[in-house]
C-alpha cells in the first residue's frame, strides 16, 4: 500500500512539472519576427486589429492612425504653405516609419521598465517646452501651437514623455560612449582646419588647370576633343551642354557670358556651384550675333561645356555646434546597435502581414558633386 501511494505521489509531481513547463512555454513565447502568411492591406483592417506587437505590446490600426495623424498635424504646422502633393508625399513615407518607430520605442520602454528608469515631471516639462519652442521659433506662442494641434495635444504630450524615457534609458546604458570631451572637439576642429587647407591647395591646382585648358583652346585646340578628354561631366550629345533661354541658366555669371560673348568664343573658367566651368558659345537665335547688346535681343543660346570638379570647404563651426553634431552622430551609432540587440531577443509579431502600404517609388535626385542631421518631426525631412 505504501509503495502504491508513493507511486501516485511521484506521478502527480511529474504531471505537475509537465503542466507547469507547458504553462511556462505558453506564457513566454520564443523570440523572433513572426509574420502571418496572409498579407492584408491596411484598408482591410478594422480599428482594433493589430498591426504589430512587441513582446505582447500591441499597436492597433486605431492607434496607428492616431499616431500618423499627429505627425501630419506637426508637419502641417511646421510647413503651413505645403501643397497637397507635399503633404501626401510626407504621409506615404511616414506611414511605414510609424510602425518601425513603434517597434523600437516599445523595445526601449521595456528596457526602461527593466532598469527602472524614470523621468521627473520637471524634466518632462522642460523637454516639452524645448520641442514646442522649436516649432514656434519665437513667432508664435505655445498656446497657438496647442490650439493648432487640437485633439492631438494629449498624444503629443505622451510622445514627449516617451521620447524622454527612451533618451534616459539610452543614456543609462551608453552615456560613456555618447559623451563628447573637449579633446574630441579639438580633434574635429583640427580636421576641419587641415581639410580646408587641402581644399584650398587642390582647388588652386584645378583653377590653374582650367586656365591652361582655356589657353590651349584659344590657341586653336579643338573644343570637342578637349572636352572629351578632360571634362568631368557626362554629356548626352557629345560635348553639347544644351540650348538655353537666359532664365534657364542658374548661375548669373555664366548667363551673362553666354549672352555677351561672340559666337564661337570660349569663356574664362567660371567658379560655379557645380564646379569650374568653361563654355563655348555655339549659336544664338532670336537676335544679333555680335557682342553688342545681345542680352536684350537674343532669345536662346546653344552652348558646349567643360566641367572640372572642385572640392567644398567645411563650414566653420562653433564648439557647441561640433559637440551637438558629434553627440548626434554617436547617438545614432549607439541607437542602431542597441535596437539590433533588443530585436534579436524580442518577439515581434505581424498578425496581418507586413504588406500594409502601397509600394512607393523613390525618385533619386542627383546630388551636387562639388558642394558636398535629422529635423524635428514634421519639419519636412521626407
Amino acid at each position: 500500500m505504501d509503495d502504491w501511494i508513493m507511486k501516485r505521489v511521484m506521478t502527480c509531481f511529474v504531471l505537475g512539472g509537465v503542466l507547469l513547463a507547458v504553462a511556462g512555454c505558453e506564457k513566454k513565447k520564443p523570440a523572433g519576427i513572426i509574420v502571418a502568411e496572409k498579407q492584408r492591406a491596411m484598408s482591410e483592417l478594422s480599428p482594433n486589429d493589430v498591426v504589430v506587437s512587441v513582446n505582447g505590446e500591441a499597436l492597433t490600426k486605431k492607434d496607428y492612425e492616431a499616431q500618423v495623424a499627429l505627425y501630419m498635424a506637426l508637419f502641417a504646422y511646421a510647413t503651413p504653405n505645403a501643397q497637397k502633393q507635399k503633404l501626401d508625399a510626407f504621409r506615404r513615407t511616414r506611414e511605414p516609419k510609424t510602425v518601425l518607430e513603434f517597434v523600437n520605442t516599445q523595445l526601449a520602454l521595456q528596457e526602461a521598465r527593466r532598469l527602472k528608469v524614470s523621468a521627473s515631471p520637471d524634466d518632462v516639462k522642460k523637454a516639452e517646452e524645448a520641442i514646442v519652442s522649436g516649432y514656434t521659433k519665437g513667432r508664435k506662442t505655445p498656446d497657438d501651437f496647442y490650439r493648432a494641434l487640437g485633439a492631438h495635444t494629449e498624444r503629443f504630450k505622451r510622445q514627449v514623455k516617451t521620447d524622454l524615457l527612451v533618451k534616459e534609458t539610452r543614456k543609462a546604458l551608453y552615456a560613456d560612449r555618447i559623451a563628447v570631451s573637449e579633446s574630441d572637439i579639438d580633434g574635429i576642429e583640427k580636421k576641419i582646419t587641415d581639410w580646408n587647407a587641402v581644399y584650398m591647395l587642390s582647388n588652386q591646382v584645378v583653377v590653374a588647370r582650367g586656365e591652361e585648358i582655356v589657353r590651349q583652346l584659344r590657341a586653336g585646340a579643338d573644343f570637342a576633343e578637349t572636352a572629351k578628354a578632360v571634362s568631368q561631366h557626362q554629356p548626352e550629345d557629345g560635348v553639347l551642354w544644351g540650348e538655353f533661354a537666359r532664365s534657364e541658366i542658374v548661375d548669373a555669371k555664366l548667363a551673362d557670358l553666354a549672352f555677351r560673348l561672340p559666337v564661337g568664343s570660349v569663356s574664362d573658367p567660371v567658379d560655379t556651384e557645380e564646379g569650374l566651368v568653361i563654355i563655348k558659345v555655339l549659336e544664338r537665335t532670336g537676335g544679333t550675333q555680335t557682342a553688342s547688346a545681345v542680352s536684350l535681343n537674343v532669345s536662346t543660346v546653344k552652348l558646349a561645356r567643360i566641367l572640372l570638379l572642385m572640392y567644398n570647404a567645411w563650414d566653420a563651426k562653433t564648439r557647441p555646434q561640433i559637440r551637438m553634431e558629434l553627440e548626434r552622430y554617436r547617438t545614432s551609432e549607439v541607437q542602431q546597435e542597441w535596437m539590433s540587440k533588443l530585436r534579436e531577443a524580442a518577439r515581434i509579431e505581424y498578425p496581418n502581414g507586413t504588406n500594409l502600404w502601397p509600394r512607393v517609388s523613390r525618385n533619386t535626385r542627383g546630388t551636387n558633386m562639388r558642394r558636398g542631421m535629422p529635423p524635428q518631426p514634421g519639419q519636412g525631412e521626407e
